[in-house]
C-alpha cells in the first residue's frame, strides 16, 4: 500500500511541476468523488455473513495516470499511434470472507503488477493483468468490456476470467486449512465472471452509479470443505459528483496551489471542534503537511465552486511516545467562495489517508473502544481561508491565502472492512498558508 501511495503522489507532484508557470489550465479527462455501499455473497461456509461496506470513491484521469476507485494505473509504454499500452497497476481486492475470518485477512488486500490494454476502434477494451499480493502469490486476469452511451446513461458490460496460482488459491480459498500442503491444497484454479456498470446523470454534476457482477468458481475450489457457494456476486451502488455527461476538456481559470499546514492533535471529536470545545493533547503531537492543488473544475451544480485534486504528504513529528513517520493523502476538495467584506472561502475535502505507523493519538483513542488501528482510513479536510491580498489591500499578497484547517481520519463508524471496521480516528487543528501559481 505504501509504495502505491508514494508512486501516485510523486508522479502527480513532480510530473506536473512544469505546469506551474502556465497561464491557463485544462480540465482532466475524468474526475469524480462520491461514496457508495458494497455488498457481496461470500463463497465460504459460515454462520456469519460479511457485512456491507461503505466505500468512498475517487476518480482522476489525466495523461499517463489514472485513479479509478480502488485501482491506480500508470502507463509506462505506449508505441506511437498505437491502440495498446503497458501499465503499472495497483488495486484493492476484496476477499469477501465471513467476519470470523476478517481479523486474519483484513477484508481484502492490495495487489500490484502489470497490465496490457488494447482499445479497439469499436470501443472494446481488452485488459490482460498479471498481479501478485505482497507475498508474491500470483494470479492472471483477462478482462473485456465495452461502453454504450445513451443520453444521460452510460452502460458498460464486462466479462473476465481469473486464473489463480495454486499458492494464491490455497491462501484465499482454502482459508480454514492453515497447514495445507500439496496433498491437501486446492492447486491451480479459475473463476469466470460477467458484470455490468451503469452511470446515470441525475442532475447537473450528480450521478448515480452501480456495478453488479456474478462469478463462478472452478469445480475443485467450489468442492472443498470450506466453500458453501460456487456462484458468488457483489454489488456497488453510490452517488458521485463528477463532470457532466458529454464533458469535454476545457480551459480553467482556477490556479494550481501549494499549501503548507502546521497542526496540533486534539482528542476532541469533530462535533466538539466545530462548537469550539477543543481539548489539548497531553503529549502535544504535531504534524506538518504539503498539499498540491490541481484544479479539475471551475463550477459545481452551475455555481462558482472550484474543485481540486489534492495529493498531500504529511510529516508526523516525534514525541515522548512515538517516533516520526509519514502520512500520504489523496483527496478531492471543493471551495465555496465569498466576496464580502473581503475574499474568503470555506473548503471541504474527501479522500483516503495512509499512515506508515498508527499515531499514538489515534491508537490510544481506538484502544479505549476495543479497536486496533488501521493504516488506511477515510480522510476529511475542512478549512476556512482568507485571501490576504483582498484583506489587506496589497497586490503583493494576491497569490496568498491564510486559513484554519482540520485534518480528520476515521473508519466511518465500523461500516467498512476496507478501514478495518473501526469506529473513531484522529483530529488535528492547523494553520495553513496557500500560494497560488
Amino acid at each position: 500500500m505504501k509504495p502505491l501511495f508514494l508512486l501516485i503522489f510523486w508522479y502527480i507532484f513532480l510530473g506536473n511541476v512544469t505546469a506551474f508557470a502556465t497561464l491557463s489550465e485544462r480540465s482532466p479527462e475524468q474526475w469524480a468523488v462520491g461514496i457508495g455501499m458494497r455488498s457481496a455473497r461470500s463463497p465460504f461456509v459460515s454462520d456469519k455473513k460479511p457485512s456491507a461496506d461503505v466505500i468512498p470513491y475517487l476518480q482522476y484521469k489525466e495523461g499517463l495516470f489514472e485513479l479509478n476507485g480502488l485501482e491506480a494505473r500508470l502507463t509506462v509504454y505506449r508505441p506511437n499511434h498505437s491502440r495498446w499500452k503497458l501499465n503499472l497497476l495497483g488495486k484493492y481486492r476484496f476477499t469477501d470472507i465471513p467476519q470470523n475470518y476478517e481479523n486474519n485477512f483484513k477484508g481484502g488486500a492490495f495487489d500490484f503488477g502489470l497490465e496490457g490494454a488494447f482499445h479497439s476502434e469499436n470501443s472494446i477494451l481488452v485488459q490482460a493483468q498479471l498481479l501478485s499480493d505482497r507475498k508474491w502469490k500470483k494470479y492472471f486476469v483477462l478482462r473485456m468490456s465495452s461502453l454504450f452511451p445513451m443520453n444521460n446513461l452510460l452502460i458498460e458490460p464486462y466479462s473476465w476470467v481469473q486464473i489463480k496460482s495454486s499458492q494464491f488459491n490455497d491462501k484465499y480459498f482454502n482459508i480454514g486449512n492453515k497447514d495445507s500442503t500439496n496433498d491437501f491444497g486446492l492447486g491451480l484454479g479459475y473463476t469466470l465472471g460477467v458484470g455490468m456498470k451503469l452511470k446515470y446523470q441525475l442532475l447537473s454534476n450528480l450521478h448515480l452509479y452501480s456495478d453488479f457482477n456474478l462469478s463462478v468458481l472452478d469445480e475443485k475450489t467450489k468442492g472443498n470443505q470450506f466453500t458453501e457457494h460456487s456462484v458468488i456476486h457483489s454489488n456497488y451502488v453510490g452517488l458521485f459528483i463528477s463532470q457532466k455527461s458529454g464533458h469535454k476538456k476545457n480551459y480553467l481559470k482556477s490556479k494550481r496551489y501549494l499549501k503548507t499546514t502546521y497542526a496540533l492533535a486534539t482528542p476532541s471529536d469533530l462535533q466538539d471542534i466545530f462548537l469550539g470545545k477543543i481539548k489539548s493533547d497531553r503529549y502535544q503531537h504535531r504534524l506538518f503537511s504539503i498539499a498540491y492543488g490541481i484544479p479539475i473544475s471551475d463550477r459545481l451544480f452551475g455555481l462558482e465552486i472550484p474543485l481540486y485534486f489534492t495529493p498531500k504528504v504529511v510529516q508526523h513529528f516525534s514525541s515522548e511516545v512515538q517516533s516520526s513517520f509519514n502520512e500520504y493523502v489523496l483527496a478531492i476538495k471543493a471551495y465555496l467562495p465569498f466576496q464580502k467584506p473581503f475574499k474568503w472561502r470555506l473548503g471541504f475535502g474527501e479522500g483516503l489517508s495512509y499512515v506508515e505507523r498508527i499515531t499514538f493519538v489515534e491508537g490510544s483513542e481506538l484502544a479505549k473502544k476495543g479497536f486496533a488501528g488501521n493504516r488506511l482510513l477515510n480522510y476529511l479536510d475542512f478549512s476556512m481561508d482568507v485571501h490576504l491580498g483582498s484583506a489587506f489591500g496589497l497586490k503583493a499578497l494576491n497569490s496568498f491565502w491564510l486559513g484554519l484547517s482540520i485534518h480528520h481520519r476515521s473508519g466511518i463508524f465500523k461500516s467498512s472492512s476496507l478501514f478495518g471496521r473501526i469506529s473513531g480516528g484522529s483530529n488535528y487543528n492547523g494553520l495553513s498558508l496557500y500560494y497560488d501559481f
